[in-house]
């Protein structure tokens, strides 16, 4: 992920928060504060790659990972804002 898709993702991660209330939730708080400190140091996390889905010039998802010696995948953050869900992905 490059700058420009990080503030993407560090905006749907501040509008997620909205959404879940994480101001009421210890846990959502310092999962936020977390998400924020690796966005904010992506350039020195070399070992993590990340993934967004944009619709109609907004990310609506993003996902932090990381490849693992044995070649298995670790998902350490997915975030999903669900408001283009309806009528996006049809059968």
């Amino acid at each position: 992920m490059d700058k420009k898709y990080i503030e993407h993702a560090l905006g749907l991660q501040t509008e997620w928060c909205l959404w879940k209330e994480c101001a009421d939730s210890s846990t959502l708080e310092a999962e936020n504060r977390v998400v924020v400190k690796v966005f904010n140091a992506w350039e020195r996390l070399s070992r993590l790659f990340g993934a967004g889905l944009i619709i109609r010039d907004e990310m609506t998802a993003f996902t932090v990972a990381e490849v693992l010696p044995d070649q298995s995948l670790l998902i350490h953050f997915e975030k999903g804002f669900p408001r283009h869900t309806k009528g996006s992905i049809r059968p």
